[in-house]
């Protein structure tokens, strides 16, 4: 599989950890024992050479991670107050400035099953268009996990950013900012994602609630599955939600390419979550982690 996106440096109050949506993702499904291509952007500084170890030490190939002489390795400040990540993130760092054409390359030479991507690596102007470069004759099917970060969005980058996707997910506080960005009138959430999946030509539409679980909108005659599992920890159990979100795109993008049933993937994709929610950060120290989800995941292929 195909991610491109920000790689960066998560720095939470505990320390500086590795981190960026695309690179969590990638991480989760090398470890689920997926081949995953991270194409991203790092600065020629020692933070750079730091992340790009990281990246290798994950069991990842770092031939499509960039080097940019000018601008510096991304770095996010998270605020976990309450357990909730806040996140600060400086403009103008070397994620922001992935060059599209390199970039597809690496991803048609790979010949991927899927390509995963997010929002904030193409923040900057003319990012949505670099996207569609990067994109641009790929036949994989894209999933994009929207991951809104205020104040770095616009309509036009998420209308992009949907019309570029085959499938998409994001929380229910990002359905309701994507419904107001796109207009829609006041409906219940389910109704406002039956909506998104017309009228971007969306195949599937996950909606991640916390604690209230996940609700898929489909294309096709639209249709809303509801899964009751809590995508998080009870509190008592409850380290951080940092990556939770990640953790269950990985699934998410496994059972597309592995053809699994949506049943299957939905419990999956939450168990995983949960997990995450259950350690500090958004990526576990111990390899043992994952081998539950190694059996489970050997069990849901067809």
């Amino acid at each position: 599989m195909g991610l491109i996106g920000e790689a960066l440096i998560d720095g939470l109050p505990g320390g500086d950890a590795p981190g960026g949506a695309p690179f969590n993702v990638a991480c989760h499904l090398a470890a689920l024992g997926l081949e995953a291509l991270l194409v991203t952007r790092v600065g020629a500084d020692p933070d750079g050479e730091w992340l790009e170890r990281e990246i290798a030490s994950r069991g990842l190939s770092t031939r499509a991670v960039q080097r940019d002489p000018l601008r510096p390795t991304g770095r996010v400040t998270v605020d976990l107050a309450g357990g909730s990540p806040a996140f600060d993130i400086p403009p103008d760092q070397a994620f922001d400035a992935i060059e599209p054409v390199p970039a597809h390359d690496a991803l048609a030479e790979l010949r991927p099953s899927a390509v995963y991507f997010g929002t904030l690596a193409w923040r900057s102007e003319g990012g949505p268009g670099a996207l569609s470069v990067v994109l641009r004759g790929i036949e994989a099917p894209a999933f994009v996990d929207l991951n809104l970060r205020a104040p770095w969005y616009d309509r036009g980058a998420v209308e992009a950013a949907l019309e570029a996707a085959h499938v998409a997910k994001l929380s229910d506080g990002e359905l309701l900012e994507t419904a107001r960005l796109m207009g829609l009138p006041d409906a219940p959430p389910f109704e406002q994602a039956a909506t998104l999946c017309r009228r971007f030509s969306l195949a599937r539409l996950f909606v991640t609630r916390g604690d209230q679980g996940v609700f898929v909108a489909e294309a096709g005659p639209v249709s809303v599955r509801i899964l009751a599992a809590p995508a998080v920890a009870p509190p008592g159990l409850l380290e951080d939600t940092v990556g939770a979100g990640d953790a269950f795109s990985a699934v998410a993008l496994a059972g597309m390419a592995l053809d699994w049933p949506l049943s299957s993937v939905l419990e999956r994709a939450t168990a995983l979550a949960g997990a995450v929610t259950r350690i500090r950060g958004a990526l576990p120290s111990e390899p043992g982690f994952y081998a539950p989800f190694l059996a489970e995941s050997r069990e849901a292929r067809p």
